[in-house]
């Protein structure tokens, strides 16, 4: 067989053996294609197999599309610095903040599939897609999933200690009336936090106004400095000043308590129609990045998130690390646009 491969390697050669009109009229032009491309492929496998353990051969740019100091990027610096001693090669952070992540992912979205850029994401990459009239990009279209890195369980609903609410049933009923202007905030205009608080009104009927800013870091400061009354916070963020009594936790999103903060109930104890699960945090790399890079990316990652240190961070943020297999991943972030499609649609939320 292995002959017969060498002998038939090119068109050109399948013509000098057999003559093109023979090869036509015993076999047809359209099996000589065929054929020909089957040749093609097998041989062009072991330069693709070549090219995955020579990789990478050179630093990667990872852009994390939110500020520096956030929760996303906590994470993004963590398993980077990992996945740099086990692939021994660099990992650059580039902080591209900006429309709820649109900045950023769209410069990954646009960069050589090369696999020396990739993209850290949330959900805001399929909320951006969800909630606008005219996204930016298409998930399937422009890029190639690698892995679902971490599933989060909740978030904390924090309010300011100036705010009069001890509980969640207490600041269901100020939130009610619309003169205490109860103002939360968030990480951009479409994100999940966004998401939380406005699906909250509707569940609650309370008239909370949002406040968006750039990314979660610069929201949770104007809230510790009473610029903001409430925000909806991932635990990896909330749990230092909910505990320093710098903020004060009256609910949480997900299905059930947070194992970190027994004492703070659900959202859905009070309010049986509200939850919303944590998100999550993923890997992609631009759309064509050849599937060998993708695998070997995916399976550097998994490795990497059973590390005890960068499994405490997420387990205690309330993150689930999963290292989801890429065609699992692509799956998982069709179903979250359907299902935050319909959210939206619930919430009336539209962003331009």
């Amino acid at each position: 067989m292995k002959q017969i491969l060498r002998r038939l390697a090119g068109f050109a050669e399948l013509r000098r053996l057999a003559g093109f009109a023979e090869l036509r009229r015993l076999a047809g032009f359209a099996e000589v294609i065929r054929f020909a491309l089957a040749v093609a492929a097998a041989l062009a496998a072991p330069a693709a197999f070549a090219q995955a353990q020579s990789y990478p051969s050179q630093p990667i740019r990872l852009v994390v599309p939110y500020p520096a100091g956030g929760n996303p990027d906590a994470v993004a610096r963590a398993l980077a610095l990992q996945l740099e001693r086990q692939m021994g090669q660099s990992i650059v952070i580039d902080n591209r903040a900006g429309a709820s992540g649109v900045i950023g992912m769209d410069i990954a979205a646009r960069a050589a599939p090369n696999g020396y850029t990739m993209l850290f994401a949330t959900s805001s990459l399929v909320l951006n897609q969800a909630l606008r009239e005219k996204p930016p990009y298409d998930i399937e279209r422009d890029f190639a999933a690698v892995t679902s890195i971490c599933e989060g369980q909740g978030h904390l609903l924090v309010v300011h200690p100036s705010v009069r609410a001890q509980n969640l049933a207490e600041f269901i009923a100020l939130a009610r009336n619309p003169k205490e202007r109860i103002h939360y905030g968030s990480s951009g205009t479409a994100n999940l936090s966004r998401v939380m608080g406005d699906l909250f009104n509707v569940r609650a009927g309370t008239h909370m106004v949002n406040v968006p800013y750039k990314g979660s870091s610069p929201a949770m400061n104007a809230l510790l400095g009473g610029e903001i009354e409430a925000m909806f916070l991932t635990a990896i963020i909330g749990l230092g000043p909910v505990k320093a009594g710098k903020l004060r936790a009256i609910g949480f999103t997900g299905a059930s308590r947070l194992k970190s903060l027994p004492d703070v109930p659900s959202i859905a104890e009070v309010l049986p129609t509200y939850r919303i699960d944590g998100g999550w945090m993923g890997w992609l790399a631009p759309a064509k990045t050849p599937p060998q890079i993708v695998a070997r990316m995916h399976a550097e990652i998994a490795k990497a998130v059973k590390g005890p240190k960068l499994r405490e961070l997420m387990v205690t943020g309330g993150y689930e690390p999963v290292a989801t297999p890429p065609e699992a991943f692509s799956k998982f972030m069709r179903e979250e646009l359907v299902r935050f499609r319909e959210i939206a649609k619930v919430a009336n939320i539209k962003v331009e």
